[in-house]
């Protein structure tokens, strides 16, 4: 049974990547490297790089909600700008206030949608930008802390399938919110595998113990 929720076997097609020789079009096994990402253009804007240059650099200083102010102010001219909206995002997300976690979460969304516009056949192939890992990522946070359980999995596991080293913090961070949200979508053996295996690769997480279906896997059992 797949673990990942996207309706059986997909194939994956990957944005913004450079293969290796002999693996573009062929089978695979999991881990094997097959590319690096591609660099990101250099302006981020036709008309408007010098305000998301500022803005990216408030965000650097940890000045974020400047940085959101900031780049509000060109919001109608780049609206449909990938980079603007990932800016904007990545700047409400670190607000600790309410209005800024969901303008951070619809503006991902919105992101995320314009990223999968791409996709010609999504019942068919899943679609998985390098550009864009940190948004699937904070995009699945966000679902998970505003209970849309189903988005948070769907996000979450893109970032899962492009990978991490084997005790990656970020792969644990992972592994423990995808377990969390199957368990409130109720979904024992999904949430038994990540429950389980999350425990095998980090033996010290106790972060899932909160979230483990009852009678469910354990490490054991892997």
């Amino acid at each position: 049974m797949s673990m990942f929720p996207f309706g059986g076997s997909k194939e994956i097609l990957y944005y913004h990547i450079i293969p290796i020789d002999n693996v573009e079009g062929k089978r695979i096994n999991a881990g094997t490297l097959i590319g690096k990402v591609q660099r990101r253009p250099n302006k981020l804007s036709e008309t408007n790089h010098a305000i998301l240059l500022h803005a990216s650099r408030l965000y650097d200083m940890k000045k974020y909600r400047d940085a959101f102010e900031l780049l509000l102010t060109v919001g109608k001219a780049e609206s449909e700008n990938p980079f603007y909206l990932e800016l904007l995002a990545r700047a409400a997300f670190w607000v600790e206030k309410p209005e800024y976690k969901i303008s951070s979460f619809n503006t991902y969304k919105k992101l995320i949608d314009i990223v999968d516009s791409s996709n010609e056949d999504p019942a068919h192939v899943l679609l998985i930008d390098l550009w864009f890992i940190d948004a699937y990522f904070k995009l699945g946070i966000l679902a998970l802390d505003f209970k849309d359980y189903g988005e948070s999995v769907r996000q979450l596991s893109k970032v899962l399938i492009y990978g991490f080293g084997k005790k990656d913090r970020s792969l644990e961070m992972v592994m423990s919110y995808l377990t969390e949200a199957y368990y409130y979508l109720e979904e024992a053996i999904p949430n038994g595998y990540f429950y389980a295996l999350t425990k095998k690769l980090f033996p010290r997480n106790t972060y899932v113990d909160c979230f483990r279906v009852e009678d469910g896997l354990t490490s054991s059992d892997l």
